[in-house]
């Protein structure tokens, strides 16, 4: 009876264990636009302390790069050449005149 009860609380450990980690991969496989989150964060900063000469279109490696200046914003465009994962982001600017 008790190695009846000892197996079976190991299967729901490791089924509990795998569901889990089925998860986490999952949550990862989904979310994983790092790289494209970096060259964002890279370039926008660049642009707003004035390191690059606005309109900036640009090829780095597998990504196509292209950020404009309006009067309040500046907007950014990132596409991925292989993947064909895009994306566009907006940030407002508040500079003082």
């Amino acid at each position: 009876m008790e190695t009846l009860v000892a197996t079976i609380l190991i299967v729901l450990i490791f089924m509990v264990a795998s569901l889990v980690m089925n998860q986490l991969f999952a949550v990862y496989a989904k979310k994983k636009d790092f790289g494209m989150r970096q060259i964002q964060n890279r370039y926008t900063y660049k642009a707003i302390h004035g390191k690059l000469d606005l309109p900036y279109h640009s090829n780095e490696g597998d990504w196509v790069i292209e950020i404009d200046q309006s009067k309040k914003h500046l907007e950014g465009f990132l596409r991925n050449q292989k993947t064909k994962k895009e994306k566009r982001w907006s940030l407002q600017l508040n500079k003082e005149e």
